[in-house]
């Protein structure tokens, strides 16, 4: 399953680069001694907290991003052509305020949260890498890029194939990653996300004004 129009967007949120292994983490979630030479270029590391438990409205440290993440809702009135696409019922929305934490922009914005089993169709190993879809609330677009001092509002987007399956109060996992220079690629990639921590959520009432039907 692939969602169409989606490719450059996918590749800005989370690139099938981050699906390898990779010597890089964030501080506290185990950093190889090679892979924190390459991230010294860049900067070096910063710790995030580990088993983290927080709930809505909380800002949450995740590394080189701070979000708060605020509530979710079901609803297939957003990017209809993509929900048909993925073969689902409807999505699973997720509203995050997300922050940069370095003085310069993030082009690229790693997966912070993830979804408890049994809520997405089964998908193989690189469909499923391609959720969630992040939409920006001030546009409607899908360029999740973070600049200094300028937090993004975002709805971040599973596909879930029964609706019945997402509960009031959602629990879902906290993911904590870096970046790193890589010197084969001679660019900088996202070290694969790992488990920080966990966050509960409510059931928002209503898409954020201006959403509905909003498409690519």
């Amino acid at each position: 399953m692939r969602v169409p129009g989606t490719g450059p967007l996918v590749t800005l949120w989370t690139s099938p680069r981050t699906r390898r292994p990779s010597r890089a983490a964030a501080g506290a979630l185990g950093v190889l001694a090679a892979a924190t030479a390459a991230l010294a270029l860049t900067g070096g590391l910063r710790p995030v907290d580990v088993d983290v438990r927080t709930q809505a409205g909380e800002t949450v440290d995740l590394g080189a991003v701070r979000i708060t993440p605020t509530g979710h809702l079901v609803t297939d009135d957003v990017r209809a052509e993509q929900l048909e696409e993925a073969e689902a019922a409807a999505w699973l929305a997720v509203e995050v305020l997300v922050e940069g934490t370095s003085d310069e922009t993030l082009l690229s914005v790693p997966k912070v949260l993830d979804v408890p089993a049994g809520i997405m169709p089964e998908l193989d190993e690189y469909d499923a890498s391609l959720f969630p879809v992040p939409v920006l609330l001030r546009d409607g677009s899908d360029r999740p890029q973070v600049h200094p001092g300028l937090p993004e509002e975002m709805l971040l987007l599973w596909p879930v194939e029964d609706v019945d399956d997402v509960p009031d109060e959602l629990e879902l996992t906290l993911l904590g990653s870096e970046q790193y220079f890589s010197r084969s690629q001679n660019v900088l990639l996202w070290a694969a996300p790992e488990p920080v921590g966990t966050v509960v959520l409510p059931r928002l009432d209503r898409l954020p004004p201006g959403l509905a039907g909003a498409t690519p």
